[in-house]
């Protein structure tokens, strides 16, 4: 059964507490709780008015928007200044050691890629295989 409805003068007084609350610092758990009580609706109602109010929503506690945050574009190197910057601070001991590393991830990627194939190509293996599975016990059931 649904709860009672709030009229215009409600609805507008909460989102004026709504704003206050959360321009105050007050935890998103707290405000649920004081005015859901204050106008006799559930918490729910209160989360659609924050969520749809101007105001920024509060998180609880120290954890974050659970969306994930955007990629943030690498910055790109000034060509050829910043390159020899780098190599001119390594030892060459250090250097053979990152060529021999960039040799190495060639052939890395190479074999990240195949294993990817066949771990595709297992999976469509492993679906026919239940597939057949499913018409043998349909069969001799």
């Amino acid at each position: 059964m649904a709860g009672p409805k709030l009229n215009a003068d409600q609805k507008v007084a909460l989102r004026k507490e709504l704003k206050e609350q959360v321009d105050a610092g007050t935890r998103q758990v707290d405000i649920l709780a004081s005015l859901g009580k204050k106008y006799g609706v559930s918490g729910e109602t209160i989360r659609y008015y924050l969520k749809h109010s101007e105001a920024p929503t509060p998180t609880n506690g120290s954890r974050g928007p659970r969306h994930r945050a955007r990629k943030q574009k690498k910055a790109r190197r000034t060509p050829k200044t910043s390159l020899l910057q780098a190599i001119a601070g390594l030892t060459e001991k250090e250097l053979r050691r990152a060529l021999k590393a960039k040799a190495l991830l060639v052939q890395y990627d190479r074999l990240h890629e195949r294993e990817r194939a066949l771990a595709q190509e297992h999976r469509a293996m492993r679906s026919r295989t239940r597939k057949l599975k499913r018409q043998i016990r349909r069969l001799t059931s």
